[in-house]
């Protein structure tokens, strides 16, 4: 990936994205609740060249459209899970700067990206036991 394109997608994800650590059940084994963390990048536009141009720098993630009646148009979301987020936000850490909604509580989104890649269970994707 160009430098060009890491400030690309550094720009979608903070001026049209959002990122998500999130913590997948896997399953529950004796009481114990068996929990996978891993960084998830949204990007949101009415525009989908936008995301494909965004989606073949990446080389992964899915688009999906989400369809509204008129007058508002209908909008496309690119999404990208896992180790591939994770890659992508260590590229574009240095470029990532603001601050984002999330479930009602602001987050600053280069705070958020850092936390995502300095907790080790993100990066390996590896399983945290939770007891209930």
């Amino acid at each position: 990936m160009r430098e060009v394109e890491v400030g690309y997608l550094a720009g979608l994800i903070v001026g049209e994205g959002h990122i998500i650590p999130e913590k997948i059940k896997i399953r529950r084994i004796r009481g114990k609740v068996y929990y996978a963390r891993f960084p998830r990048i949204e990007i949101s536009s009415t525009d989908k060249d936008t995301l494909e141009k965004a989606r073949e720098i990446v080389g992964a993630g899915s688009i999906r459209t989400l369809k509204y009646p008129p007058p508002r148009l209908p909008l496309h979301r690119l999404t990208i899970d896992r180790k591939r987020a994770y890659k992508i936000l260590e590229k574009v850490f240095p470029y990532v700067t603001g601050t984002k909604k999330y479930k009602g509580i602001r987050y600053p989104t280069a705070d958020l990206c850092k936390k995502v890649l300095t907790d080790p269970d993100y990066k390996s994707g590896r399983f945290a036991i939770i007891h209930p």
